[in-house]
């Protein structure tokens, strides 16, 4: 069953609260007066998809921390699993990868994939604001992502939850098979 097929045969809900770096929480309430809680960790390398493909770069004030990448085809999963399975009510789930790398390990990573070098650089915060100015980005987006990455440098987005595999009943995709899925998008 697909996520959209799921969500149609759902009585209706709504999410409460926004995701985001201080609050990664989706809840679902309204289905019987019970509440569902998923926290997820980093969606895969979408922000820097561009700077990757255009200059072989990655661009994160992420320091040294390390992050357990999580798939979104794994999330939707789950989410399936979650709104169309009895005994998840009143449950939280964390949704992690299956292991956490820091920036310096995901660009040896996409470079032995894609076959060419990928560089991470470890910007300070004012010279990612310029670099996402110059590239067009919005000043409030390069906000948002450095609070992400202050994350990761502080070692928040390092935690490997086995809550994912254990809802998915397989591994993680792991974060060498999704840069091979989607390798075109960085080429």
């Amino acid at each position: 069953m697909t996520l959209v097929s799921a969500a149609r045969r759902m009585p209706a809900t709504k999410p409460v609260g926004k995701p985001d770096a201080g609050n990664p929480h989706v809840r679902f309430d309204e289905r019987g007066g019970e509440t569902d809680r998923l926290r997820g960790t980093a969606p895969i390398l979408d922000s820097t998809r561009a700077d990757i493909r255009d200059d072989g770069e990655i661009w994160a004030p992420a320091g040294y921390g390390r992050t357990s990448f999580v798939d979104v085809r794994d999330v939707a999963d789950a989410v399936v699993r979650v709104l169309t399975e009895p005994g998840h009510e009143r449950r939280a789930y964390t949704l992690t990868g299956g292991e956490a790398f820091n920036m310096n390990e995901v660009a040896a990573l996409l470079s032995d994939v894609l076959g060419r070098r990928i560089t991470y650089r470890n910007p300070g915060i004012p010279a990612f604001l310029r670099h996402i100015r110059a590239s067009g980005g919005p000043i409030a987006l390069g906000l948002v992502m450095i609070g992400v990455y202050t994350a990761a440098r502080l070692g928040w987005a390092a935690a490997v939850s086995p809550d994912l595999e254990q809802l998915i009943e397989r591994p993680p995709t792991s974060l060498r098979a999704f840069v091979a899925d989607y390798a075109a998008v960085w080429q």
